[in-house]
């Protein structure tokens, strides 16, 4: 397992969360959909996303120059509303940990 870095934002209050999860280390050479729901299964496990019952991704993209996975998409929450996010994951060097 390895340590990485999801920074989410919320698209309409610009709101930014920076969350740390555990996934196999191979995580960036999957796809940015797999990579992404490796993240949101281990927000939820933890609870960090409070109120959202689901999600739908609009776009994913992967930067292999950069390994960073970009996902564009909406939050479907509890009470009917929904927040459209954006998404970066990066894997946290060894340091960072």
């Amino acid at each position: 397992m390895a340590q990485f870095q999801t920074i989410l934002i919320d698209a309409r209050t610009g709101g930014e969360g920076r969350y740390r999860f555990s996934a196999p280390s191979d995580l960036m050479a999957r796809t940015p959909v797999r990579a992404m729901r490796a993240f949101m299964e281990s927000v939820e496990a933890k609870e960090f996303l409070h109120g959202h019952q689901d999600y739908e991704i609009n776009a994913a993209m992967k930067s292999p120059r950069h390994d960073v996975i970009t996902t564009l998409g909406v939050l479907h929450l509890t009470n009917g509303d929904e927040a459209p996010f954006m998404a970066m994951i990066s894997k946290l060097d060894d340091e960072d940990e």
